[in-house]
């Protein structure tokens, strides 16, 4: 172990011979060694405490802590580079760069895509590893290039193409590996189909590779024709209206997004592509608008909208979540940068300014709601509610006309003036 250093993070091989502490001398200067039950028995002939990783890793931080205070050394051993979305990240950032020394080895990453011949250095790397959902699996593949997940028993290989099925993202192939540097490691390929039918042994981690020959979603971007929705009886918020509300939203790429009252879910796919990095969520009460909202999600491949089955105000008025299970995004809804309501202000007065009020509760601090309106009644109360909360509300009208046959030419034809109401939170 470096003189200046107190803390040695050590990756191991896939096979955890790296070790041996002939190889790694920093075990034997150290008086307590972290590790897995699997590594720490390779080190039974060492006279050393040996601790073994647990949960909440925080506890474990404590006592390394502890130690270190007593003047001890500690030698923690991760299997591959420990920093790669690994045990030592957590020791680096509890303890700092000035106490610890990094003594990587291959990632399981690299040790994949060797074994399968696949050039690593364009592939976006992500970890569903002790997380709730796939996010993080859906922020990767809206870049449209190779993904690596790192996968768990419940966060599975399965469950990620499934995830990845029901949202749209159908132009992808799928290479599974597992049991790395192990008797019973087994390399797999195949389609997203055919990978939902299988489980695949633990530990693992999986590939998801572009494959232009495969039908894919249609592109995600803001702007699209109300033909490429599926709505109910022109029950969606038209392009040009659109385009209006989401410029007023001002949505950056890592925000969460929430649309209250969807309709078609028109907003919430297109914000879904100005929040690539973000989270969207989707909230409509009636049955077959959801129904509506999900065919569009799979149409667009919308990986990072989740949809909510419920009322507004109703659900605002109580912690709530999403169903817990494999095919969300996550199953805690964070609260919103930014809120659009585009329905369920025309039905009684109380209840949607009880909506308004919930929203802005919800809201973070600097986060901002646009609220769309049609009728003069809920221009006034949306306004008179809005400028309550931040006297320095704003309100715009889309007025616009899109062409239409007549005759045999065309001409303009008028849409419903819309009035937006924009108002931000105080920091």
């Amino acid at each position: 172990m470096q003189p200046d250093k107190c803390i040695a993070l050590i990756g191991t091989d896939m096979d955890h011979l790296s070790v041996n502490p002939a190889i790694h001398p920093a075990i034997t200067a150290a008086n307590a060694v972290i590790g897995t039950p699997d590594v720490l028995k390779n080190l039974d002939p060492l006279d050393v405490r040996k601790i073994s990783v647990r949960t909440p890793i925080a506890e474990l931080l404590d006592e390394a802590a502890a130690l270190l205070t007593e003047g001890n050394k500690v030698a923690v051993l991760t299997n591959g580079d420990p920093l790669f979305y690994s045990l030592g990240v957590s020791f680096l950032e509890r303890f700092g760069p000035d106490k610890c020394a990094v003594y990587p080895c291959v990632t399981s990453l690299q040790y994949a895509a060797a074994k399968f011949g696949i050039p690593w250095g364009g592939i976006n790397a992500v970890s569903v590893h002790g997380r709730k959902g796939f996010l993080s699996l859906a922020h990767a593949v809206s870049l449209g290039g190779p993904v690596c997940l790192l996968t768990d028993k419940i966060n599975s290989p399965d469950n990620a193409a499934r995830f990845l099925l029901q949202r749209g993202v159908t132009n992808y192939t799928i290479r599974v590996a597992a049991r790395l540097g192990c008797e019973e490691e087994t390399l797999w390929e195949g389609s997203l189909i055919d990978a939902t039918g299988r489980k695949f042994s633990d530990p693992n981690l999986a590939f998801f590779l572009p494959d232009a020959s495969l039908p894919g979603p249609h592109p995600l971007c803001s702007g699209q024709p109300e033909s490429a929705y599926a709505h109910e009886g022109g029950c969606i918020t038209k392009w040009p209206v659109r385009a209006a509300a989401l410029a007023a939203l001002r949505i950056e790429p890592h925000h969460v997004v929430w649309d209250l009252g969807s309709g078609s879910g028109s907003v919430a796919i297109e914000a879904a592509a100005l929040a690539h990095r973000g989270h969207v969520l989707a909230v409509e009460h009636k049955d077959d608008r959801v129904r509506n909202i999900e065919e569009n999600r799979r149409r667009f491949g919308a990986a990072n909208l989740d949809i909510l089955h419920a009322s507004v105000p109703d659900c605002l008025e109580k912690k709530f979540a999403l169903p817990k299970g494999t095919d969300i995004c996550g199953d805690a809804i964070p609260p919103p940068d930014r809120i659009f309501i585009g329905g369920g202000l025309s039905r009684d007065a109380n209840k949607a300014e009880r909506l308004i009020d919930l929203a802005w509760e919800h809201l973070r601090p600097g986060g901002r709601i646009v609220a769309s309106c049609v009728l003069v009644s809920d221009v006034h109360l949306a306004w008179k509610t809005l400028q309550k909360l931040n006297p320095d509300a704003d309100m715009f009208l889309v007025q616009a006309s899109c062409s239409a046959p007549l005759g045999n030419d065309m001409h303009l034809q008028a849409l419903n003036p819309v009035f937006c109401i924009a108002a931000q939170k105080s920091l």
